[in-house]
């Protein structure tokens, strides 16, 4: 897991550490704000804890390795 700004703004992707393709796997919609930072990894499942923001406030959560759905932890 690792952050890029390639979008304009901090997002958070997964990539195979052989190498190929990046896959996006913060909640973001394309043109819209988005800012989501320090990736870490769960010690127990396939799971990426991080920093990101909702509504201007920030929130911590919790996206599947694979790109699925992103839970807020924090409200």
């Amino acid at each position: 897991a690792f952050v890029s700004d390639r979008l304009g703004e901090p997002q958070i992707y997964v990539m195979n550490a052989g190498g190929g393709e990046a896959q996006l796997i913060s909640d973001y919609t394309y043109g819209s704000r988005g800012y989501s930072t320090s990736p870490d990894w769960s010690p127990t499942a396939p799971r990426i804890a991080f920093h990101t923001r909702v509504g201007g406030q920030p929130q911590l959560a919790l996206v599947d390795a694979d790109g699925g759905r992103t839970r807020l932890l924090t409200n």
